[in-house]
């Protein structure tokens, strides 16, 4: 999309993503509380997922009618792109997801979710050699993952264990992310990002909801728990479909920084939402991947400026 070429829009559009996911964690902390749900329930966690992200899909499709967002004819080549989308970015990525939060601590899950950017960052430059590895970029990200990594000394949990049931399944998560952004880049151009986050979302939703209904006896239904599960829709949709415009015609590399603010966010609103402690750590952590980010567009600014004169 034209929109998303400028770059201040696109950095705009890649931090309100971020904002939306990180957003999530508090939303998802008081859904379970509404819901009942126990922190060993994996399979009822499943299932709410399986219905945000059904509900996401179906959200971006009705926006994209709303605003009458011109229709692309899509190809079967685009149709089986959507399909593993869905398969990698949803179904296994929140499958190993969830189980692998419920065997690590919440300091070290932050940090291993952060590591996807590393693995852009390697797979974009080193193995694909779609972009260029420039110092700058590491020293941004060192920065901001150091953030990260501040942030959660106050959280406790921090240790050098590894169980695959637990740190091995959310560097899988992590990975599924990073492959995900990686083929909407080189692949998505070809049809409306608003096609793949829609239909991703919504295929693959059905294996989450299959297993959730399956391995679920049932959970207590209201109508505030039914609109915090589609507040979270809403939130998945806007942030997958800003996410795909934005990396379709910029720098993947990049953009991909800005995706350290989302435990940042996650860890302020729930502070502001759930009365959760703020602490200096998280405060330094948030000045650091903000530090990062001014580092990163210092270096664009410069290096255009030099280009001008030339």
């Amino acid at each position: 999309m034209d929109l998303f070429k400028r770059k201040p829009i696109a950095i705009a559009a890649a931090i309100l993503a971020s904002f939306f996911w990180g957003s999530a964690y508090p939303l998802l902390k008081v859904t379970y509380q509404v819901f009942e749900v126990a922190p060993s329930d994996v399979a009822t966690k499943l299932l709410l997922a399986g219905l945000r992200f059904m509900g996401a899909g179906l959200i971006v499709l009705l926006l994209k009618r709303l605003f009458r967002i011109p229709r692309s004819k899509q190809t079967l080549r685009d149709w089986r792109l959507a399909a593993l989308l869905g398969f990698l970015g949803v179904t296994i990525q929140y499958s190993f997801f969830y189980i692998g939060v419920g065997n690590t601590s919440a300091s070290k899950s932050a940090i291993i979710q952060s590591s996807s950017i590393f693995m852009i960052l390697v797979i974009s430059t080193m193995i694909l050699r779609i972009e260029k590895l420039r110092l700058i970029h590491v020293l941004s990200m060192l920065l901001g993952f150091g953030g990260i990594l501040v942030a959660n000394l106050s959280s406790g949990g921090l240790d050098f264990d590894f169980r695959l049931t637990g740190e091995g399944l959310l560097l899988g998560s992590s990975l599924t992310v990073a492959l995900t952004t990686l083929l909407v880049k080189q692949r998505g151009s070809s049809a409306s990002p608003f096609f793949f986050a829609a239909w991703q979302m919504i295929l693959g939703s059905i294996p989450l909801l299959v297993f959730g209904l399956l391995a679920t006896p049932g959970f207590p239904l209201s109508w505030y728990g039914l609109s915090l599960v589609g507040y979270g829709a809403f939130l998945s949709g806007a942030a997958f479909t800003l996410w795909y415009s934005v990396i379709t015609v910029q720098s993947v590399v990049e953009m991909s920084f800005y995706r350290l603010f989302i435990p940042v966010f996650g860890t302020l609103l729930s502070a502001i939402v759930l009365n959760e402690p703020m602490t200096i750590q998280i405060v330094v952590g948030l000045l650091l991947v903000i530090s990062g980010s001014f580092l990163l567009q210092f270096w664009q600014r410069h290096t255009t400026k030099l280009r001008r004169k030339t």
